[in-house]
């Protein structure tokens, strides 16, 4: 008995010495920057921003959104939704952000432009005689735009890269009849 204690023993030694000790404080996993505050977002994010990809690249990334987003409605109104939605999402080349006197100011391609008051509901008319509300805001160390139409709504959000120097825009897109929404993410990088 006591020769079978003594090699429970030694085999509780010998399991201790194979498991290695605890990691040091080193070794331990770099913590998570932490986010970025409006003014500093305010002051990162002013500027003009020009798409890092090319245009099929981007293009390719929007239809690839489309179509998985479509896949998923019912077959008869497959196409008629895959046209509309090509039709309503622009590839923006150029973004420019600017945040004068408080307000947030994102203006697509020089043709687009909402400025508002970060978090102030805003209505703007849209080119097909509709209109969209329009809400501008900082969260969780982000920009991010919400529009808010009839058949839908669409939310930016406006992710600043830890050096700086990419802004990569992730969309997504909800409708009454999608059950799937629409998502694509495109990078921009600041224009010289």
């Amino acid at each position: 008995m006591r020769r079978m204690n003594l090699l429970l023993v030694a085999l509780c030694l010998a399991a201790m010495a194979a498991i290695p000790p605890h990691a040091s404080m080193q070794d331990a996993p770099a913590a998570a920057p932490a986010a970025r505050t409006e003014a500093q977002l305010r002051e990162a994010l002013a500027g003009s921003w020009r798409l890092a990809v090319p245009e099929s690249t981007a293009r390719t990334r929007i239809d690839q959104g489309i179509e998985r987003a479509v896949n998923d409605m019912n077959y008869f109104v497959q196409d008629t939704a895959r046209g509309q939605m090509r039709d309503n999402t622009n590839l923006n080349r150029r973004i420019d952000l600017a945040f004068p006197e408080g307000q947030i100011s994102i203006h697509f391609d020089q043709s687009f432009l909402y400025v508002t008051r970060p978090s102030a509901r805003q209505t703007f008319p849209l080119p097909d005689g509709g209109s969209v509300v329009v809400r501008q805001y900082f969260r969780r160390g982000h920009l991010e735009q919400y529009f808010e139409a009839t058949l839908g709504r669409r939310w930016n959000v406006y992710r600043l890269s830890a050096d700086g120097r990419t802004l990569t825009v992730a969309a997504t897109q909800q409708g009454m009849m999608m059950p799937t929404p629409m998502q694509f993410e495109l990078p921009y990088q600041r224009a010289p």
